[in-house]
């Protein structure tokens, strides 16, 4: 098939151009006219210079002018580099110049941050772009506003984009998402058309998704779990997505209940912030599906507060092109619990040991490893950690540790190494070492997630002062705030003397992790407390 993930919603609109894809209360829009407003809006985009295959960086936040713009892009035969608006300027200026984004679409105030003027500061630090083109009613200097692009003679243009469409083929790459590695800034996971649209098909079939459903979201766009399987799952199903623009408690039960929605999907800390809040004061007796975090106590609870007959808990990764495994309607009450359901087809899991890579038995804790046309392209422009996350055999290293029962039900148990998982985002805490390392004051820094009961994890770093100075750990933290995202900040930034050392004299993480589990949380701490602290002896 060609044309790739454009074609889900062409043909959504012929076949149902006067049915719902999005519902807010901002605005109802029809299957018909999303697709018209990107056919004008790759008109512009071609007008623009805009060639097929060039990467256009989308940075805008959950509003409707976000999916117009990407599925712009797609009907232009460009690839969208989608960008996380809450990154610093430094971060964005690494995306846009790893990728070679020649062109940034955006919208200038995402929610309370002004992204107008972080974009400016990162593309003066990017050599690739060429153009920003504000998505609003305004533009920064040196941007163009897209509504001032005329998108040129209509029959001419609409050949052209029928013509780059029909050139698009399954295996070419269709976006760029970013992904936390173990190390160093984000990196460009690269996604093809059949590995996005195989993913979202068995996603959506798993769970039974069509015509007449309302899938509430709060999950960010530029995240799989927005874009894939809220926004496209709908189009592809001819379902109706109701996405927040900013997730809250109130707000995400509020929609449930005014729009009648059929699926909710949020990360484990939402759900926790949702049960907190009360869900016995709305009515979501329309619900059949409700997500739920690893935990199965929380999974427990979510059944019992929302009344739903499944629990919808998924396993994956961006760079297996979303999810690998999920649990459904089809599915016992014990699987819901305690799994994260089957693998989809053609995806093999297994499980293997920490150093050997020897394939373990049925139900015995290891790295889970991937392999299937599941698996991504690759980081793009890092061969070298690309060959390290794939193997010679095909084998995707997720770093997720868990186990394959005998059954083939896949159990998720935690992460190796350097990545933890903050509120539905990955950080590597390894970036966090390094942007404080640089800080003048600073010797030597290293961060370890620990447990939090709302967050799942969070950062904390131990810092140990060069010779003869004594840093401000609120100054610290103000310097770190300058290069990594909010979500990514550490909770504690603590000064010690020296690091716990395992027997070979290396730092031991696993004792700094007692050590941060000490500090956090306490009863009535400011969550954004930094501290001083020497572990007692």
């Amino acid at each position: 098939m060609t044309g790739g993930i454009w074609t889900s919603l062409r043909d959504s609109a012929r076949r149902s151009p006067d049915s719902l894809v999005l519902l807010s209360d901002q605005r109802a829009v029809t299957f018909g006219t999303l697709a018209a407003d990107a056919d004008v809006m790759a008109g512009r985009l071609i007008s623009l210079d805009i060639r097929a295959g060039d990467r256009v960086a989308l940075a805008a936040g959950n509003t409707y002018q976000w999916i117009v713009a990407y599925f712009a892009i797609l009907r232009a035969g460009a690839v969208p580099v989608l960008l996380n608006t809450r990154w610093s300027a430094e971060e964005l200026a690494h995306a846009l110049k790893v990728t070679g984004a020649t062109v940034v679409l955006f919208e200038p105030q995402v929610r309370t941050r002004d992204i107008a003027t972080i974009l400016t500061t990162a593309v003066a630090r990017s050599s690739s772009v060429d153009t920003l083109v504000s998505l609003g009613d305004t533009a920064p200097a040196g941007a163009v506003l897209l509504l001032d692009v005329a998108p040129g003679a209509r029959e001419p243009v609409a050949a052209e984009l029928d013509r780059r469409i029909a050139a698009v083929r399954p295996a070419d790459v269709a976006e760029m998402v970013f992904t936390s590695g173990s190390t160093g800034f984000p990196k460009a996971a690269v996604l093809r058309h059949d590995g996005v649209l195989a993913n979202v098909t068995a996603c959506t079939r798993r769970l039974r998704l069509g015509p007449g459903d309302r899938w509430c979201s709060g999950l960010p766009f530029f995240h799989i779990g927005g874009h894939v399987w809220g926004l496209l799952g709908c189009v592809l199903r001819g379902a109706t997505l109701v996405q927040l623009a900013a997730f809250s408690a109130e707000a995400a039960l509020t929609a449930i209940e005014r729009y009648r929605c059929t699926l909710h999907f949020a990360v484990a800390t939402m759900m926790y912030d949702e049960l907190r809040f009360g869900v016995d004061r709305f009515d979501v007796s329309s619900l059949r599906v409700c997500s739920a975090g690893a935990d199965p106590e929380l999974r427990r609870a979510v059944r019992a507060a929302y009344r739903v007959p499944t629990i919808l808990s998924m396993w994956g990764l961006s760079e297996a092109h979303g999810n690998v495994s999920l649990t459904g309607p089809p599915d016992t009450l014990w699987v819901q619990d305690n799994t994260f359901g089957l693998p989809h087809p053609g995806t093999e899991v297994v499980a293997v040991g920490p150093d050997t890579d020897r394939r373990l038995p049925p139900g015995e804790e290891g790295q889970l490893l991937v392999r299937g046309g599941c698996v991504f392209n690759g980081y793009y422009g890092d061969a070298t950690a690309t060959s390290a996350s794939i193997d010679d055999e095909g084998w995707l290293h997720t770093g997720d540790t868990g186990a394959v029962l005998a059954s083939g039900h896949i159990v998720y148990t935690g992460r190796l190494g350097e990545k933890i998982r903050v509120g539905g985002e990955n950080v590597s805490v390894t970036e966090v070492e390094a942007v404080l390392t640089t800080h003048p004051q600073v010797e030597q820094c290293y961060a370890v997630g620990v447990p939090d009961p709302r967050l799942e994890e969070v950062p904390i770093a131990f810092v140990r002062a060069e010779r003869g100075t004594a840093p401000d750990v609120t100054e610290l933290r103000a310097y770190a705030s300058t290069t990594l995202a909010d979500f990514k900040m550490p909770r504690r930034i603590v000064l010690v003397d020296d690091f716990p050392r395992g027997a070979a004299g290396r730092v031991s993480k696993s004792e700094l992790r007692a050590w941060g589990r000490e500090l956090w949380p306490e009863p009535n701490a400011d969550n954004n407390e930094v501290d001083t602290w020497q572990p007692v002896n």
